[in-house]
């Protein structure tokens, strides 16, 4: 089938067009400025990496000029070192100086400065001598070494040097030393010497002092090494002597100075009181008053029993004679004074008495002589409960069926002997006076029949002070007068049975010391308020001695004991048997009715 249409036109062959390819022989466009920004940015990053890993270090050195080495890894940028954080370590060193290994830490916004500061080097010496020889050498006094040698480890500055050489004079000399490790070396000229005088001075009496033209060179019998050929003044001086001053011309070897020293005397009058007081003059006694003694000092004591001693330091002059009144204390007034001025404080009363009559203590069954020598005091009333208060803070007398005993102004009562002695050698401690008592851990133990100090009144001294030709304290006959003192009355009988019919002194138990009319001697409640512990030791309910026979002189009785004796009558007591003077208890234990006063002797036996 033949179909209507165009006819087809031929076109030419062309071949495939290829991509042209760039020539590698010329640069790529933009390739260095890329290089560049890479850099910037790897620099950008380690200048920031350094910055806050790292830190600039300075070093200031003195010296200036000291060299530094760091031992850790650094970089140095315009006389500073770069490094990293952490711990380091550096050696300073700089010539003549001492080298120094310091540590620093590194860290941190703003750069740091290292101080460092070298310790310059000890100096030498070096000391040679003219002519050459051998010898020590001493600087500052100490020993340093020898002549020749280097002496090492001087401290900058100016020392005293001195060099000794057998045969030569000793030379000293001040040598500054520059220090820095630098050595100094000094030439000395030495002097030979003579052979020294040797002088051996002597004195008649010995050990005088030698002073050589002014200078103390010991005690005679002494030799003494100097320079002969020159004068020298020998002086010998002893207390007590007059001094014997002679100019001397030396030589070489041994010579000899003997001088003897004229004594120099006074004369001294003693005048002791009292007039049998011993006098010992320098240790030794002495019986004369009137004595010539060498012109120097001289310790005088003097002394006698029962007064204070006293010391003078005495030097005789041989144109005026001298006179010493040595007028000693009594032991007791001193004592007593001490005593007076502790009860003024306290508001404390003691009578002082002064018995010189004999008389008898009654007892149960006989009656035995004594007699009173010794002056003594004693309270002019019991002691209360405020004053042992002082001493047993704690202590409370109590009461009797509802009756108070323990008011401050009561006497003091349920206390032991033992409780009252030991009060007594307290009173003594505050007052400054030897203790009567001898005690230990809360025993009495015996007591001092010398001592001045507090005590109990001895029974003696009681009979003495309450003696009567009467049956009782007040009269023969019974009941008391009004107001005579504190006993079992009408007022206290709800407490106690029986009591005293037709007399009431309107106190049940203990009334306020001194609150009845005093005795003819002055002393309150003596008897009456309440009994009273004496000093003594009840023996066998009897008897105060051993041989009652004879008189006793201040009896003090046995030095310990079981039981105690009591004397008196108080607020319990109302028949006849217990208001009689001649009444005596014992016992050892606390009770209600039992009290105490204080007494002790004026002097010393």
């Amino acid at each position: 089938m033949i179909l209507d249409h165009e006819p087809v036109q031929a076109r030419p062959y062309q071949p495939p067009e290829r991509k042209r390819r760039r020539d590698r022989s010329s640069p790529p466009r933009f390739r260095g400025a890329g290089l560049v920004v890479f850099l910037l940015v790897l620099l950008t990053a380690g200048a920031w990496y350094a910055t806050e890993q790292a830190q600039f270090i300075n070093f200031e050195t003195a010296p200036a000029e000291a060299a530094v080495h760091i031992e850790s890894p650094h970089v140095m940028v315009g006389g500073q070192a770069l490094l990293w954080r952490g711990r380091h370590a550096a050696n300073v060193a700089a010539e003549g100086y001492r080298s120094r290994q310091v540590e620093f830490e590194a860290g941190g916004d703003a750069p740091r400065t290292v101080q460092v500061t070298l310790e310059p080097l000890p100096g030498k010496l070096r000391i040679s001598t003219t002519p050459e020889t051998e010898g020590e050498v001493r600087v500052d006094g100490e020993r340093a070494g020898r002549i020749g040698e280097t002496l090492e480890d001087l401290s900058p500055g100016r020392h005293v040097v001195q060099v000794s050489v057998e045969g030569f004079e000793r030379h000293w000399q001040t040598v500054e030393i520059e220090g820095y490790g630098r050595l100094t070396e000094i030439e000395i000229p030495l002097k030979k010497v003579a052979k020294p005088a040797l002088l051996t001075i002597s004195s008649t009496p010995e050990a005088a002092d030698i002073l050589v033209d002014g200078t103390w060179r010991g005690r005679t019998p002494k030799q003494v090494t100097l320079t002969p050929g020159t004068q020298v003044e020998v002086a010998l001086l002893l207390p007590g002597h007059t001094p014997n001053r002679q100019t001397l011309k030396l030589k070489p070897g041994r010579q000899s100075h003997a001088a003897p020293l004229a004594p120099r005397t006074g004369t001294l009058e003693l005048w002791p009181t009292p007039a049998n007081a011993t006098v010992r003059i320098d240790g030794r006694v002495e019986l004369r008053r009137q004595l010539r003694l060498p012109q120097q000092a001289h310790t005088i004591e003097v002394s006698a029993p029962g007064y204070i001693s006293k010391k003078y330091v005495v030097v005789p002059h041989p144109d005026a004679p001298k006179q010493l009144f040595a007028v000693l204390q009594s032991q007791a007034k001193v004592e007593h004074s001490r005593r007076q001025k502790h009860e003024q404080g306290l508001g404390l009363i003691f009578v002082e008495f002064r018995p010189r009559e004999s008389f008898e203590v009654t007892t149960t069954r006989r009656r035995i002589p004594v007699r009173l020598t010794r002056p003594f005091a004693i309270m002019d009333r019991e002691v209360t409960n405020a004053l042992y208060q002082r001493y047993q803070f704690g202590h409370d007398s109590g009461e009797v069926f509802g009756k108070r005993l323990d008011r401050p102004s009561q006497p003091v009562v349920r206390i032991s002997w033992t409780d009252a002695a030991l009060f007594a050698n307290w009173m003594s401690e505050q007052a400054g006076v030897p203790p009567f008592y001898r005690g230990r851990d809360g025993r009495v133990e015996g007591f001092d029949a010398n001592a001045t100090g507090y005590r109990l009144p001895s029974e003696a001294e009681w009979v003495w002070l309450t003696r009567s030709e009467k049956r009782y304290a007040w009269g023969d006959f019974m009941p008391p007068p009004n107001r005579f003192g504190n006993l079992a009355d009408a007022s206290a009988a709800d407490i106690v049975q029986p009591v005293l019919k037709g007399y009431n002194d309107r106190h049940a138990v203990s009334a306020d010391a001194g609150s009845f009319p005093p005795s003819a001697r002055g002393l309150y409640d003596l008897p009456g308020n309440v009994a009273e512990w004496m000093h003594d030791v009840f023996l066998n309910k009897l008897r105060i001695s051993a041989r009652p026979e004879a008189e006793r002189i201040n009896p003090l009785g046995e030095a310990s004991g079981r039981y105690y004796v009591i004397r008196g009558f108080g607020w319990r007591d109302s028949g006849r048997k217990e208001l009689s003077l001649s009444n005596r208890r014992y016992d050892r234990d606390p009770k209600d009715d039992v009290g105490f006063r204080l007494a002790y002797y004026l002097d010393s036996p």
